[in-house]
């Protein structure tokens, strides 16, 4: 690399993996690394895993210290919603930084700044919409305790106690036995030692589940539907609270579940409200979208 050029660094921080695009003269280069949340995680950890994301790219293009380099980053950072927080983040990086929540840059990357909605079914479930004055509204959210609902860490917990419960009756489903057989647990004492001790990454049985109810497991399905349910009644709240008189609501899908072919059908015909329709993002992923905002960012430098 040559000196006097520009690095540019897009970053999609989510809570299970850290995607990264970077760009210098047209020529891109993408990684994917740990994903963190910095609610779950912590400021320090958010702050290491987004520097070592910028030194990983900056290591790829050969940028040092001695490269008279301006790099320029955005990011989306699961976990944060206050905007001191993630000020505080972005001060802690190198080079000109902006950091935004997980939640903002998805929003950036489904609708480019226009009206709509969308909804994220990750590991963790969030939603948020853009009205005609250019304000967000945002519900979910909450976390693996208090929410997401319809999350592969839903899903996957509901599976998990489901196993559970049907070890102590002595009588395992075939939905039962898949999950234990993912987890590596062949009892009750192995169960219990594998999710609390071993922290067996419970929304890793989102996809057992999904599986079965593509092939006509209806615990499975039943399982899925109970959280699109009540995923779609926290759909509602927003939709209420959009307050325009515009019924059509553009949405984007986006989260790692949405991918889901049997899943996504199941989200759009029990969660969505009336009038939200889906199309297509405007940017093949949020890390994506990212970039173009380390652009506006080296732009307005």
């Amino acid at each position: 690399m040559t000196p006097n050029q520009t690095l540019l660094i897009g970053i999609d921080a989510g809570g299970t993996t850290t995607d990264v695009v970077g760009a210098v003269s047209g020529e891109q280069h993408r990684m994917v690394l740990q994903g963190v949340n910095a609610r779950r995680d912590g400021r320090e950890r958010a702050v290491e895993v987004l520097r070592d994301a910028i030194a990983q790219m900056r290591g790829h293009f050969g940028v040092s210290d001695a490269n008279r380099t301006d790099v320029f980053v955005a990011a989306g950072l699961a976990g944060y919603r206050s905007a001191t927080a993630l000020d505080g983040v972005a001060g802690a990086l190198p080079g000109t930084c902006r950091v935004m929540s997980d939640l903002d840059l998805a929003l950036y990357a489904a609708h480019g700044g226009m009206r709509g909605a969308v909804v994220i079914v990750g590991t963790g479930s969030n939603a948020a919409i853009r009205i005609e004055d250019g304000s967000v509204v945002s519900r979910g959210g909450l976390g693996y305790i208090l929410g997401d609902d319809a999350s592969g860490y839903a899903l996957g917990r509901r599976a998990a106690r489901l196993a559970a419960a049907e070890l102590d009756l002595g009588a395992t489903s075939p939905l039962g036995a898949a999950v234990l057989k993912r987890i590596g647990a062949s009892d009750r004492d192995s169960l219990v030692d594998l999710v609390y001790v071993e922290r067996f990454p419970i929304q890793q049985l989102a996809k057992v589940v999904i599986e079965r109810a593509g092939q006509g497991d209806e615990s499975a399905r039943g399982i899925i539907v109970e959280e699109l349910r009540a995923l779609g009644s926290t759909l509602a709240g927003l939709d209420r609270a959009r307050q325009d008189s515009v019924d059509a609501m553009p949405t984007c899908l986006l989260g790692g579940l949405s991918r889901h072919a049997f899943f996504r059908e199941l989200l759009v015909s029990e969660a969505l409200p009336r009038g939200w329709h889906v199309v297509t993002p405007q940017f093949a992923d949020p890390a994506e979208a990212a970039l173009v905002l380390a652009g506006v960012l080296r732009d307005a430098s």
